[in-house]
């Protein structure tokens, strides 16, 4: 069965009759395992770019033949309006710019404006839509303001990436109480005003995929990072009870994204020297992830297909310990 014969719907992007036939012999003249067939067979005829288109499609080779029997598409971004707080450094300007590239409309949000501003002129003069609408996501009503705009400019609020946080961490001893309630503030109350002001509209729109940054340490603990750890603990319990909620009764995705060490700004919030002298003497041989790691993990939670609740995802340095 060729492409073209594995269903009434024209598949525009589908590989074409030649991979097919050619995989369909591979498999009967070869002992590779089925998974691999195609990819093969894709490589020796077109390399990479056939390779890509075959990737998106789901196969099912039975003993004696090849069939073409389900196409999966992806999520497709290109009408979506996406929100990313944080989006002024690390994590949240690299998903920004990812998002941009599969063609969702992004929303910049973040205190630092003029940061915002220069993000927005690189997404444009790189083909894509952004707007800024400076938020800080400790004060409800900014956030409120901030799905508002976005409803504005788009029409619709399809995901929402929760992603600003703080990191100053501290030994208990120290009582570094200020910065204990700055945690909270901004790790778990700013989660819940992004939470509370986006849900309604994707209530009622039918649709939305909510995704809350968490940490490896919404899992482990360590010293100095017993209040960021319970913020994070939050998030990752609250992007748990939120998907068993939302998703199967509201079609509402929510995707916890859990990282390891990342080269970003969040260690200079820290002011305990002890912590500091901590981690300048303790990760001096890791390599840790780059904040565009983060955003393809981000990327490929909201790309999935419709059917699928990417909930959880740890992404850890190759050696990092713990």
């Amino acid at each position: 069965m060729d492409a073209e014969e594995a269903g009434s719907t024209s598949f525009s992007h589908a590989p074409d009759a030649r991979v097919i036939r050619a995989a369909r012999q591979r498999r009967l003249s070869s002992n590779l395992h089925p998974d691999n067939v195609l990819a093969t067979a894709a490589v020796a005829l077109g390399g990479p770019r056939i390779l890509t288109k075959v990737r998106r499609f789901v196969y099912r080779i039975d003993r004696h033949d090849l069939s073409l029997t389900t196409v999966t598409h992806m999520t497709d971004l290109s009408n979506a309006a996406a929100i990313i707080t944080g989006a002024s450094s690390g994590i949240g300007e690299a998903t920004a710019r990812r998002l941009a590239d599969e063609g969702a409309s992004v929303v910049l949000a973040a205190r630092r404006e003029e940061r915002l501003t220069d993000l927005k002129a690189e997404i444009e003069e790189n083909g894509g839509t952004a707007i800024v609408v400076p938020t800080d996501v400790t004060d409800r009503d900014q956030v409120q303001t901030l799905i508002d705009e976005t409803l504005d400019a788009f029409g619709s609020v399809d995901v929402l990436v929760n992603n600003a946080g703080i990191m100053p961490l501290s030994l208990m001893k120290n009582t570094h109480e200020d910065e204990w309630e700055q945690m909270v503030d901004v790790n778990i109350k700013g989660v819940l005003h992004g939470v509370g002001a986006a849900l309604p509209v994707m209530m009622e729109q039918g649709h939305g995929h909510v995704v809350n940054v968490s940490s490896v340490a919404g899992r482990r603990l360590f010293p100095g990072g017993a209040v960021y750890c319970g913020t994070k603990h939050f998030v990752t319990a609250l992007s748990e009870g939120m998907r068993n909620e939302l998703a199967p009764d509201h079609n509402i995705r929510v995707t916890s994204i859990e990282p390891g060490a990342v080269d970003t700004e969040l260690t200079h919030t820290i002011t305990d020297g002890e912590i500091v002298e901590m981690l300048e003497s303790g990760h001096d041989d890791m390599t840790p992830l780059e904040s565009e790691d983060i955003a393809e993990a981000i990327c490929y939670a909201v790309t999935a297909p419709e059917r699928v609740d990417v909930e959880e995802l740890l992404v850890m340095p190759t050696d990092q310990k713990e």
